[in-house]
């Protein structure tokens, strides 16, 4: 893993329709924040994290407020998106989330 590159709107925004993870950065145009993180430490424990998600036999559609595309060093890169109650998708896969992952994001983007 190269780099993490978390995009995020305001969590309490209501939206006439549901934003999705391709539509983000159009839908908050100018609006949404970006944090690059590339520290190795942080990038480990991210991976450590979602290392300990499962993959949903089902696929939700969620209204994202969150947008992490993370880029590999020799691989193409992957889109972990989040809503507002915490449901998550991974290259547009419902993940169950665990504890550690969601205490994750939440930290990168209250700094």
């Amino acid at each position: 893993m190269e780099k993490l590159t978390f995009r995020y709107g305001n969590f309490n925004i209501e939206t006439s329709s549901r934003v999705s993870c391709d539509n983000f950065e159009n839908f908050f145009s100018g609006s949404y924040k970006t944090v690059v993180i590339k520290d190795n430490n942080t990038l480990k424990e991210f991976a450590d994290d979602l290392s300990h998600c499962k993959v949903s036999d089902s696929t939700k559609k969620i209204d994202v407020r969150l947008k992490v595309i993370i880029t590999y060093h020799k691989k193409n890169n992957a889109v972990l998106c989040m809503d507002r109650f915490d449901n998550l998708i991974l290259n547009n896969r419902s993940i169950i989330a665990n504890q550690e992952i969601l205490s994750f994001l939440r930290k990168q983007i209250n700094k």
